[in-house]
């Protein structure tokens, strides 16, 4: 099959958390701006979600949209994200034939945190090495 574009890198696991201002013991530090949280406190959150996302895989989403016929490569473990990830990527429609499972591989993901209309982004990103498969060299 020949596609209009081929995307490779990664994808991450985004959950995105609301602190409750009312409750708990969370402040900002205005002279140092930092974002407090009190250590072995319970922090409520008033929002939550998650979505999958990263950049190469928005772009894919985003093309495959526009009504292009899309590939992406990429390499997915086996927790529940990456199931997700999957899912999602053919009710895309994107060919996902380039990429790959790897077991025991845990998938980028981050956690931002959303505080007076400010955030704070916990990121954890596993290490990936791409090459271009031979049938497009």
């Amino acid at each position: 099959m020949i596609f209009d574009a081929l995307i490779i890198g990664d994808y991450s696991l985004d959950i995105i958390l609301g602190l409750d201002e009312k409750k708990g013991h969370v402040h900002v530090d205005s002279r140092k701006n930092e974002l407090v949280l009190a250590r072995e406190d319970k922090i409520l959150i008033n929002d939550f979600h998650y979505s999958i996302g990263g950049n190469a895989c928005n772009v894919d989403v985003g093309l495959a949209r526009f009504g292009l016929t899309t590939s992406y490569q990429s390499f997915y473990g086996n927790e529940w994200w990456s199931r997700n990830f999957l899912e999602e990527m053919k009710s895309e429609q994107i060919d996902l034939s380039l990429s790959e499972q790897v077991s025991r591989k845990v998938s980028n993901y981050s956690t931002s945190i959303f505080f007076q209309n400010e955030k704070t982004i916990l990121v954890y990103n596993s290490s990936n090495s791409y090459k271009l498969s031979s049938q497009f060299t």
